[in-house]
């Protein structure tokens, strides 16, 4: 072997004898005392070692960090910008797409009209089908005095359909000067017209609202009574007086009237008591009835007519 393959051979032994040493001591490097570590190196372990003995005050610290990190991004508005920005982007997708709202159609109008859902709904041009909230536009279409239910149901590419109903009006409500309808459940339909609907049974006083339907069902069994019924009047928020067509006034009691309203159909049928003078029949006590004749009309009667 001449002199350079002498030298080859001992370079590879001598690297074959450093690699597994060099391997060694790398892989041991964190197991060397301080002292034979580099400058970098024991750095390096103080800051290990500072985190490991401090590691719960370090995690509390992070978290900290991160909850003031997010508390200024919500102060700066930063997610609602990320929101509005991705709400833009879908929008922009949508209208090319073609799903922006373009047809809105409504059905089950009486007394309102469309212009008063698109006002209440407070549509705008070009909003994207399904940017367009059903639910909170549902509630919005609920708080309409009007409207006793509402369903809304989008109709790809671009149309939203909108089924409203309608609560029907039973009863007219005076209070005060003031003049609201209400339905068969008592719900108050405010600020309509006396006159459109001065055919409706009529009640007067405050709360006759909320207690008319219980009247209206009492004298619904009671047809005697209730054709010549011509308004009620709701007292002390107990009880009613009814008003008759011939200016007699019947005093219910606050409980029982179905009890009080048969007592008075009986009276009117056997005795007929609309035919006599009678200005009051007072029956807060079904059993006990009273009345009260009316002694002006009584006197203005010719001579020989029975009372």
């Amino acid at each position: 072997m001449d002199g350079r393959g002498r030298k080859f051979a001992a370079l590879n032994l001598s690297r074959l004898i450093r690699l597994p040493v060099e391997w060694y001591l790398k892989r041991e490097r964190g197991n060397l005392p301080h002292y034979r570590r580099s400058p970098a190196e024991r750095r390096l372990a103080d800051v290990r070692r500072y985190l490991l003995r401090n590691r719960y005050a370090v995690r509390f610290g992070a978290a900290l960090l991160v909850l003031g990190l997010l508390c200024g991004l919500i102060a700066i508005g930063l997610p609602g910008a990320v929101l509005r920005f991705g709400g833009d982007i879908r929008s922009r997708a949508m209208g090319e797409a073609g799903l922006k709202l373009k047809t809105v159609a409504v059905s089950g109008l009486d007394h309102l009209k469309s212009s008063d859902i698109r006002a209440a709904l407070n549509l705008s041009a070009g909003i994207g089908l399904y940017d367009f909230d059903v639910a909170e536009a549902r509630t919005r279409l609920l708080q309409i005095p009007w409207i006793a239910d509402a369903t809304l149901v989008r109709l790809p590419p671009d149309r939203l359909q909108i089924s409203v109903r309608e609560r029907a009006p039973a009863i007219l409500w005076q209070h005060g000067k003031a003049f609201d309808a209400v339905d068969a459940q008592g719900n108050v339909i405010a600020g309509v017209s006396p006159m459109a609907y001065s055919a409706l049974f009529r009640v007067v006083g405050a709360g006759a609202a909320q207690a008319a339907p219980a009247l209206m069902e009492a004298l619904a069994k009671s047809p005697v009574v209730s054709r010549h019924v011509e308004s009620c009047v709701f007292i002390g928020g107990r009880r009613w007086d009814l008003h008759f067509d011939n200016q007699t006034v019947v005093e219910l009691p606050d409980r029982d009237i179905a009890s009080a309203l048969e007592v008075l159909a009986r009276m009117m049928t056997e005795q007929d008591l609309l035919e006599h003078d009678i200005n009051l029949v007072d029956l807060r006590d079904p059993s006990a009835p009273r009345v009260r004749i009316n002694k002006d009309l009584a006197r203005a009667k010719p001579a020989g007519r029975g009372a």
